[in-house]
């Protein structure tokens, strides 16, 4: 699944970081929050199994989300 956004955009350097706990850029902080909510993500998706990746071309330009979950197996009897 990918979600994508028209938001500030993520600074390149900054992306290696954005799913750690309480990281913000200095944008980020100036707008209140904690910067939990990436995080949240990514511990949710790693506790299924999977795997989920941010991208972006840099501020002004949005950013990309993928979520990647493994299908489900299923015992067909």
């Amino acid at each position: 699944m990918t979600v994508d956004d028209e938001g500030a955009g993520i600074d390149p350097a900054f992306l290696s970081r954005v799913f750690n706990a309480f990281e913000q850029e200095e944008r980020g902080k100036a707008a209140g929050g904690l910067g939990l909510g990436l995080h949240i993500v990514a511990t949710i998706v790693k506790m299924h199994g999977g795997a989920v990746h941010a991208h972006s071309d840099g501020v002004g330009h949005g950013a990309s989300f993928v979520i990647e979950l493994p299908l489900s197996q299923t015992d067909e009897t």
